[in-house]
């Protein structure tokens, strides 16, 4: 390569000598040097009659080949990438993969780059690596000089850590509802929304609000889970239990005498029921109380309504209508002794107190029929000699009397 640039000195200088004289220039001859006629001697050229014949310079190297002119370079005209913006949470990567054009440019590799490493990283091979929260710009430049270049937006996304519920167990009646809360955790996670799931929906079902209803006896787990792919969740386990559905009374009506009681019995359906404790109430204590046993008392006069509740908060109930009646406390005859003559009548008289009792009626007997009678109105008869007690006692079941002794003549 030097011998040749040499010769193309050597030639180049021989031009500029021949313009400067006027002369033409010839190629070096491949017979003896000489200068050209009328030439300066000074310059060394053969006299024209002595060149016979001109050669082509000769530019190859010794003992080399003519060397071929160089291959053309195609150089990259565009850069496409697969995506013009990508969101990942943080910790999460991606892919990005360049296609350049022309497809046969002589080198088709690119250089990547990020804009902001402390939010997004990327490899040579394309692939992004989310570091911390913000958007970072990724870059794919040529690496053939031509400074083409193409870019992808990554926005890097605060991801759920924790998920938790405002319950992680509880019982719920079949039929009943009840509506789980899921807090998630950090406060500036991107996407704070929860996909909800039964493992049966046979035993409960729950809504995309995190309703939950029993459905039959039995227990399930309810879980949330983070909607954005962190994979984060919490989970209640729930048990449902069979409520009752009825509840029967063993009196719908009583009466009651002031002061006496009466214990009123509760059935419930159905058997499997889980919890069969009732709660009873009286809608008026003035008038009657009742127990938690169901014991019911009369108070004073009046009407007053029992209710037994079904405990396990199903609504269901029975009730019982109690009217509490004055009885009587006293009882007074016209007459507490008396002679009577056989074949002669006489008619006692009978005072039930209060005047407020409910049943002023009193039943008479005598102790001797044989020796007196007595009717149902008081009318005492003597029948034959001898001595007898008429007694007259409440109607009301209040078990008070009085009584008369009757000597028959």
């Amino acid at each position: 390569m030097n011998k040749v640039k040499n010769r193309l000195a050597l030639l180049l200088a021989a031009i500029l000598i021949a313009g400067s004289l006027r002369e033409p220039v010839f190629a070096v001859s491949n017979g003896s040097a000489g200068a050209a006629r009328g030439a300066s001697a000074e310059i060394g050229l053969e006299d024209p009659a002595q060149v016979t014949e001109t050669e082509p310079l000769d530019l190859v190297p010794d003992g080399g080949e003519p060397e071929e002119p160089g291959p053309s370079q195609e150089k990259i005209e565009v850069i496409t990438l697969d995506k013009a913006s990508l969101n990942l949470y943080t910790g999460a990567s991606g892919k990005l993969t360049a296609t350049v054009e022309p497809a046969d440019a002589t080198d088709p590799s690119v250089s990547w780059k990020s804009s902001d490493t402390k939010v997004a990283t990327v490899d040579q091979e394309g692939q992004v690596k989310a570091v911390a929260k913000g958007t970072a710009t990724i870059t794919a430049t040529a690496n053939d000089g031509s400074n083409v270049n193409a870019s992808c937006t990554v926005t890097v996304r605060q991801p759920v850590t924790g998920v938790s519920l405002n319950r992680t167990s509880m019982a719920l009646y079949k039929g009943r509802t009840f509506t789980l809360k899921a807090a998630l955790t950090p406060s500036d996670a991107y996407n704070k929304k929860v996909n909800w799931k039964s493992s049966n929906t046979a035993i409960a079902t729950v809504t995309s609000a995190g309703v939950v209803r029993g459905i039959k006896k039995g227990t399930v787990t309810i879980t949330a889970t983070a909607a954005d792919g962190s994979k984060k969740y919490a989970s209640c386990k729930v048990t449902v239990r069979q409520p009752v559905t009825n509840v029967k009374l063993n009196k719908t009506t009583l009466t009651l005498n002031r002061g006496r009681t009466f214990t009123l019995k509760a059935t419930l359906a159905p058997s499997d029921a889980y919890n069969k404790k009732v709660n009873w109430k009286s809608s008026n204590t003035a008038v009657a109380t009742v127990t938690s046993a169901g014991v019911v008392k009369g108070i004073k006069k009046g009407t007053a309504t029992i209710t037994a509740t079904a405990a396990d908060g199903s609504k269901k109930y029975a009730s019982c209508k109690v009217t509490v009646r004055q009885p009587v406390t006293s009882v007074k005859l016209n007459k507490t002794a008396l002679t009577l003559n056989r074949g002669k009548s006489f008619t006692l008289r009978a005072t039930a107190a209060p005047s407020n009792a409910n049943n002023k009626n009193v039943r008479w007997t005598t102790s001797n029929k044989a020796v007196a009678t007595v009717t149902s109105k008081g009318v005492v008869k003597g029948i034959k000699k001898g001595t007898v007690t008429i007694t007259a006692t409440a109607a009301d079941g209040s078990g008070k009397k009085a009584t008369c002794r009757i000597t028959v003549k």
